[in-house]
């Protein structure tokens, strides 16, 4: 038996043309152009930048995504890999929500003092 580069040294040296299978694009559910007219973020932030914005801390912005009460987007890589952004109006509706139309009176320590004064 001899070796390949015996029987075919040109391989080692020279390209080969090889038949490439002609890949068609899959069919999409939604052309590309509406997809693109129904699909804006505008802006988007970071759950950092969720947290200055807010005054809160990071762990209270991740709990209220957890729950559902913040909706974010995961642009990252799968769900090992999340990395998770808010976008403007999301956190407007968070906001819109959250709103108190009055803030209720706090009570006193201790309740009422006694002796009608």
């Amino acid at each position: 038996m001899q070796c390949l580069m015996t029987l075919a040294p040109e391989i080692g040296r020279h390209s080969i043309d090889l038949p490439v299978p002609i890949r068609r694009p899959r069919a999409m559910a939604v052309p590309p152009t509406a997809f693109a007219s129904t699909f804006r973020l505008g802006r988007v932030f970071a759950l950092a930048d969720v947290a200055e914005r807010l005054g809160i801390s990071l762990r209270q912005v991740q709990a209220h995504v957890a729950d559902g009460t913040l909706a974010a987007i995961n642009v990252g890589r799968g769900p090992v890999r999340r990395d998770l952004r808010v976008t403007d109006e999301a956190l407007d509706d968070f906001a819109r929500r959250r709103r108190l139309g009055h803030l209720p009176q706090r009570p006193t320590r201790g309740g009422p003092r006694k002796g009608g004064h």
